[in-house]
């Protein structure tokens, strides 16, 4: 995800700031990161408002491959010291996730689970993550990010399933605390799906919600804390 998002602030800084060269620089290294076939038309800038007719491309990573296509894209854009966005606005977001092939594993290949387990015995505690590691994408974000008509495909019971609906993302400037609502419809079927996040310095809270067909599906509300120690 975060991942995603830089390329994306890399391909708007550089149209930018470069123009056709930047394009041709912005290619090469999206064609480094996975991204193929990648195109846009209609770039236009005025003032702080980039806007672009269409763009599309291709996505590929080892789980699988993302082709996705945007239209009447909208950014505005603030600048401390490199291009900060207020504002993403996509009127048409069209998303093709078709997974991987699950590999073909040799059962004679597996590792013996006894051996497994005795590793595991000797083996070192793992280090627990920082929650604020995980959210630091979060940074990237911009203030507002709205899809008016969003569109995603995926596969389902051996055939294709489309969702169709919209999504919102609002991040507070200061704390970086986000609130973001997707809706989805498939068929006569209304999915919902609600998010709160909070991060203070030494906390961070998540609140999501998931309905479907208008009955609460899952919740999940959890608190991280950042153990201090006190030292003799």
């Amino acid at each position: 995800m975060g991942t995603a998002l830089r390329i994306l602030l890399v391909v708007v800084a550089l149209l930018m700031l470069a123009g056709i060269y930047a394009v041709q620089w912005t290619q090469a290294r999206l064609l480094e990161a996975g991204v193929q076939h990648l195109e846009w038309r209609d770039v236009r800038l005025s003032g702080r408002e980039l806007s672009v007719g269409a763009v599309s491309g291709l996505y590929l990573a080892e789980q699988g491959q993302l082709e996705f296509a945007a239209r009447d894209v909208r950014l505005v854009f603030v600048w401390h010291g490199g291009p900060r966005f207020e504002l993403i606005d996509l009127g048409d977001l069209d998303l093709d996730w078709e997974p991987a092939p699950e590999p073909l594993v040799d059962p004679h290949l597996l590792p013996d689970p006894d051996a497994l387990e005795a590793q595991d015995g000797d083996a070192d505690q793992p280090r627990i993550p920082d929650p604020h590691d995980w959210f630091s994408f979060t940074d990237y974000l911009p203030q507002a990010t709205r899809v008016r008509h969003l569109r995603i495909a995926v596969p389902c019971h051996g055939q294709r399933c489309t969702l169709a609906g919209g999504l919102s993302l609002l991040r507070e400037a200061e704390s970086g605390a986000l609130e973001g609502a997707v809706n989805l419809l498939h068929g006569d079927q209304p999915l919902d799906w609600r998010l709160n996040l909070a991060r203070q310095s030494e906390r961070v809270e998540l609140d999501s919600t998931l309905s479907l067909s208008g009955v609460e599906a899952l919740q999940l509300r959890s608190a991280w804390e950042v153990a201090t120690r006190s030292g003799a």
